[in-house]
């Protein structure tokens, strides 16, 4: 199999007729336009950024390499073909699913005092056999691009080796009055994992919702009052992972347009409207949010109003604080967030029913 590398310009892989259909969602963007260049290499890309972890990054590119040589069926249309000739913006919006390698780990306070008290044989192989609960994750990219390169294959790597099935979501951005666009894309992909359950092999209950910066925007809102599950309809998730995520949006000098773009708009009125620490209810799920302090883009103070808001309602939360990491650092190697994976995962056991 191709082993792709930290110095591999990405036309190289571009140019395997196996890995064709896959282009557009390394860096999602608006088509036609390719999102990550052909002759891009990951040490190029992220030599600014030293806590966007390259290494972390290739070998997120080589799992997903490695399930599309092993003949996985990895890309899903979230979308009807009749809803996408209805609205021909809605064709990007695609699932990749990164299955399970292994059984998740079932953690009991139980522990076998003698031979009579172990579970029969049957029972565990039961359990073993049983439908895995799911995480559905949504890279950032500020509303106008889907980062999965950087922050979804890695982070589905990571927890597929915990044993959990990952799909990552390539929802719409970048086009005016985007939002609420890419809530109804969340929503769809909820509903048509939970409706083809069976053929994913996935448990219909306890899954995650998480998202990166803007994704993780678009996961925080899933469980308001505003654009949550209970607006669609659906069944709630038994925890949210969010990545410094964007809560609030503050107007700095020159983002008009980039507001006006995304929000329909930049007066308070329209900001607050999508402010999700203002849209905390009583049934917003579990939380799990990582950060650092140093992140210039997405303060971390948009954490600590989630965290405070989640407290004071009495939800249950954990904010994993990091001293170095900055922003856009995905899975987290190398960053005072590293980890988090493990932690999160660990958290999501803690609230399943």
């Amino acid at each position: 199999m191709f082993e792709f590398t930290v110095d591999t310009p990405f036309q190289e892989i571009y140019d395997l007729p196996e890995v064709k259909p896959f282009i557009p969602y390394f860096v999602g963007k608006r088509p036609p336009v390719i999102g990550l260049p052909g002759e891009a290499t990951l040490r190029e890309r992220n030599r600014p950024d030293p806590n966007r972890d390259i290494y972390a990054q290739c070998d997120g590119v080589n799992h997903l390499l490695r399930k599309i040589f092993n003949g996985e069926k990895i890309l899903y249309d979230v979308y009807t073909e009749q809803e996408i000739a209805e609205n021909p913006e809605k064709a990007p919006v695609k699932l990749l699913y990164f299955r399970a390698d292994a059984a998740p780990t079932v953690q009991t306070d139980a522990v076998p005092t003698s031979e009579t008290d172990a579970a029969p044989a049957s029972e565990i192989d039961a359990a073993s056999a049983a439908k895995k609960p799911f995480a559905l994750l949504c890279a950032g990219g500020g509303y106008g691009s889907v980062c999965s390169v950087i922050e979804g294959f890695s982070t589905a790597q990571e927890l597929n080796a915990l044993g959990y099935p990952v799909f990552l979501l390539n929802y719409r951005v970048g086009y005016a009055n985007l939002l609420p666009d890419p809530f109804d894309d969340l929503a769809a992909a909820v509903r048509y994992i939970l409706a083809n359950a069976e053929e994913l092999d996935v448990s219909t209950e306890n899954y995650v919702v998480g998202g990166f910066s803007a994704g993780g925007h678009l996961a925080a809102e899933w469980g308001s009052d505003n654009y949550g599950y209970t607006r669609y309809g659906l069944p709630k998730p038994a925890a949210l992972f969010l990545i410094y995520p964007v809560i609030y949006s503050w107007l700095r000098e020159g983002q008009e347009e980039a507001m006006d773009r995304i929000y329909g708009g930049h007066t308070p009125e329209v900001l607050e409207r999508f402010a999700v620490h203002h849209h905390l209810w009583a049934g917003y799920p579990a939380t799990f949010l990582v950060h650092c302090k140093d992140d210039p883009e997405v303060p971390v103070k948009n954490s600590l109003l989630m965290q405070e808001g989640l407290t004071r309602l009495g939800i249950p939360n954990e904010l994993l604080l990091g001293e170095i990491g900055g922003h856009g650092f995905g899975s987290g190697r190398s960053t005072s967030a590293a980890g988090w994976t493990s932690k999160a995962a660990a958290f999501w056991k803690k609230q399943m029913r």
